[in-house]
């Protein structure tokens, strides 16, 4: 069915798309124009819509012969193309401090989550959460961000436990990956001395629209801090 929201990545002959329903089985065109034979090349042009579908299964596409009309005539022969509707790749991370060593009451470190996504398609409305150790808060000012796309990068108030930076609404590009960061600091710089600090996200905590998460199958992102007194 046609993807919602409506997906037209080209559309070089022109067709008027405001007939596309979103979420219908079938697409109606109009308007369209095809170009005249230059030379021994053949006039074309083509239009790319998004579709979905419900389940996994192999899908053969037909237009049937005759189902084009134009001032030229139809189209005498049938069309055919097969979609192999499967699964997203699953999202594979990483995560560092830099630097790794962080001495109470010094500079800050930053942590940095880096999200790869292996698919030929964007994985958008991407969602994650990371909790932090408990000896370990967001730093002040927290210079939190993100570079997945127009995604929101929010870190909770540093006097809550454990605290947190959280993804809202981002968009990791096809084939690519993007980062989130935020600035932390030991909690009580002198409650623990050369000491190190486990942060890991969990398997599954990922989400995105496409439906790719983070697998539970592979290790989850995890990095080491270590405080020094």
């Amino acid at each position: 069915m046609v993807a919602n929201p409506l997906a037209i990545s080209s559309n070089t002959c022109g067709f008027s798309t405001a007939s596309i329903g979103r979420g219908s089985g079938s697409i109606l065109l109009s308007g369209g124009t095809i170009l005249a034979l230059s030379g021994s090349v053949a006039g074309q042009c083509q239009i790319q819509i998004g579709v979905v579908s419900s389940s996994l299964n192999n899908y053969l596409n037909t237009l049937a012969a005759g189902a084009v009309s134009s001032s030229e005539g139809s189209n005498s022969q049938a069309a055919q193309a097969t979609l192999v509707a499967s699964t997203r790749a699953n999202v594979t991370g990483s995560k560092v401090f830099t630097p790794t060593n962080a001495r109470g009451g010094g500079t800050a470190s930053t942590q940095t989550i880096t999200l790869t996504n292996p698919n030929a398609i964007p994985l958008t409305n991407a969602v994650i959460t990371d909790s932090l150790p408990a000896a370990i808060t967001i730093a002040g000012p927290p210079n939190a961000g993100t570079t997945c796309g127009a995604g929101t990068a929010t870190p909770s108030p540093s006097a809550t436990n454990p605290t947190t930076i959280a993804l809202a609404g981002g968009t990791i590009p096809a084939n690519g990956s993007c980062t989130l960061f935020v600035n932390v600091v030991a909690r009580n710089p002198d409650a623990l001395a050369n000491g190190s600090q486990l942060n890991t996200i969990a398997a599954g905590a990922l989400t995105a629209a496409e439906g790719a998460t983070s697998p539970a199958e592979c290790k989850p992102a995890r990095a080491p801090l270590r405080e020094c007194a």
